[in-house]
């Protein structure tokens, strides 16, 4: 590399080089750079190009500006430094500009732009368009113009206090403030807002929601037999859940090598928030799955009708339904008959045959015997022979009991 060959100027400090070929007008174009010393150390900075405007001059005035910088303890004292403040500055004119930007967002602009599209990343498509439909009706009048950072305790009360005024079920108001919930949560997650969901201390009315409609015998067996004649699919999966009490989408998920025909055994695997466990046919169920034609053992064993798997259950049920008239004169929704019906009435035959609840969580595939405990009534019958032997037992002891006797004295 040809060694630089460097020019004075009248101005102390200031020198140039001149460029090997490129022009500037008639002459070689300039490269002009300034030093000093100070603190010890030579500062030294390369400010430009004469066909960029620089001249002698200019650089003297640099020169002279970054003196009194460095005299004063002020920064910049090099151009390097004065780009660095550029920047700093530049970068923090955005940040204040996003700052008044997060400062300034509405929920419903961040909803629209910002949690729908990460939301719909992970979320099913019908969650979203129940999502979609609870913003525009719920959320939006209520909140939609009102800054993220404004949001307070009184907003989500008003929601609460107006949807109950119109006779919607506690449990929906849960959803929608639950929805509200997770757009704040997202927000705090870009920064936007910190803190807890301001909606936290809203108190909900409770109610119990759960159905516990079951079926008799007969209803059972009424329902089969009408199902058989419209869809020997859908009799077949409500089959299941009767009497091995698989929920529906245990049993859409049923791989061929899932089904133990010999040994009576079908594989629940990755069930909904429980580990895999075991199911156990009855013979009727045994003797629907040996009428069925074998498949591989990734193969579903239920599919509809374009082969692929099924994701809710047919229209049929609930036509079956109706024409047994089973929902006739009900009101209460928690007593209709639906789909779940089934597992439900299998729980209830075990518990009023004798099944302990432990037992019935187990075949549920229940986390714990929490959930089975509401079929607990249906075992009153056992609970009272239960009472009534010990009873007996503490009887027949007492009157077993001989008295001690001191000096023929008892």
């Amino acid at each position: 590399m040809a060694k630089i060959k460097w020019f004075k100027t009248r101005y102390p400090g200031v020198r140039f080089f001149k460029h090997s070929d490129r022009k500037h007008g008639v002459q070689f174009d300039k490269s002009f750079h300034i030093r000093f010393n100070g603190g010890g150390k030579l500062w030294q900075s390369s400010l430009g190009w004469s066909s960029g405007g620089m001249t002698a001059e200019k650089a003297s005035l640099k020169l002279a500006e970054y003196k009194r910088n460095f005299k004063a303890g002020k920064r910049p004292w090099t151009l390097t430094m004065e780009k660095e403040d550029a920047d700093r500055e530049a970068q923090a004119q955005v940040d204040a500009a996003e700052e008044e930007e997060r400062e300034a967002i509405t929920f419903g602009a961040f909803f629209n732009k910002t949690y729908l599209p990460i939301a719909i990343t992970h979320k099913k498509p019908d969650t979203m368009k129940e999502e979609k439909s609870v913003f525009k009706v719920w959320l939006s009048p209520y909140l939609g113009n009102i800054r993220l950072r404004d949001l307070r305790p009184l907003h989500f009360e008003r929601i609460k206090r107006d949807m109950l005024k119109k006779k919607k079920a506690p449990r929906r108001v849960q959803y929608v403030l639950a929805i509200s919930r997770q757009v704040w949560n997202t927000a705090r997650n870009e920064g936007v807002v910190s803190g807890d969901w301001p909606g936290r201390g809203v108190k909900i009315p409770k109610i119990d929601n759960r159905r516990m409609r079951f079926l008799t015998p007969q209803e059972s067996e009424d329902l089969l037999s009408e199902l058989k004649s419209r869809s020997q699919q859908t009799h077949d999966i409500t089959l299941i859940s009767l009497d091995c009490g698989l929920r529906f989408g245990e049993i859409v998920k049923l791989q061929c090598g899932h089904v133990n025909i010999e040994g009576g055994i079908i594989m629940v695997v990755d069930p909904k928030g429980t580990k895999n466990r075991a199911a156990f046919m009855t013979t009727r169920v045994k003797e629907m799955f040996e009428s069925m034609p074998t498949g591989n053992k990734t193969d579903l064993v239920f599919r509809d009708a374009n082969g692929q798997p099924i994701k809710k259950i047919s229209k049929t049920f609930s036509r079956a339904v109706d024409h047994l008239g089973l929902n006739d004169g009900v009101t209460d929704r928690r007593d209709r008959v639906v789909y779940h019906s089934a597992r439900h009435t299998f729980a209830s035959n075990l518990v009023s045959n004798g099944a302990d609840l432990y037992v019935v969580s187990q075949l549920l595939g229940h986390a714990d015997v929490t959930m089975a405990a509401r079929y607990s009534h249906l075992g009153a019958g056992s609970l009272r022979a239960a009472v009534e032997a010990m009873e007996q037992a503490q009887t027949k002891a007492t009157a077993d009991v001989i008295p001690l006797q001191v000096n023929g004295k008892s």
